[in-house]
């Protein structure tokens, strides 16, 4: 049954075999039974995404994924991202299509997503990752602040949005913390809903 469980771990998880040893002490060993004696069965403990985000961030790097219509906008924030050591970049693509596809078997921790992913925008393209069921956090970066388009965006499932300007300084900070279900706003986001 021990062995069972690693392997939905690893198939499911995307976990290596060094990272199981964390696993261990979420095993729940009930030795309660209405018959004396009798052993129920181990279950694995169930953990909030926020816990296991927690715990996951100790052990391994948080997997982005980018979705932007622009080569060079992809290429940018790749460079910008280099340079955290707990952030991966796991795939990436130029339209809504592909990086449907591509999020539902990578399931990246975060989705870094362009306010327009041809052929719609951040809103309908947020929405339609959430109908698939995709749990990864979603970052938007926009040239534009307009409330509507914010607001948009986090009715139908974001938990993040960033002027695009504010890359540079704000970034892996804003992936960082919608990585934690914290809902980010950057600077310029944050007036423009002012």
């Amino acid at each position: 049954m021990h062995g069972e469980i690693r392997e939905f771990v690893l198939a499911n998880l995307s976990v290596s075999r060094f990272h199981l040893s964390w696993w261990a002490p979420l095993m729940v060993n009930s030795e309660k039974s209405s018959r004396k004696g009798a052993k129920a069965p181990r279950k694995l403990a169930v953990l909030s995404r926020v816990r296991y985000n927690a715990i996951m961030s100790e052990q391994r790097e948080i997997r982005v994924y980018i979705a932007d219509d622009f080569d060079i906008m992809r290429q940018v924030i790749r460079a910008l991202l280099r340079e955290a050591e707990d952030i991966e970049v796991v795939g990436e693509g130029p339209r809504l299509d592909e990086a449907l596809a591509e999020v539902e078997v990578m399931r990246p921790d975060v989705i870094l997503m362009n306010d327009y992913l041809p052929p719609v925008d951040s809103a309908y393209a947020t929405e339609r990752f959430r109908a698939l069921g995709v749990e990864s956090a979603i970052l938007i970066i926009s040239m534009y602040v307009e409330p509507e388009l914010i607001r948009g965006s986090f009715d139908n499932g974001a938990n993040g949005f960033m002027h695009k300007d504010e890359m540079g300084e704000h970034l892996v900070e804003a992936i960082r913390r919608v990585y934690q279900d914290e809902r980010y706003l950057s600077p310029k986001a944050e007036l423009a809903l002012k």
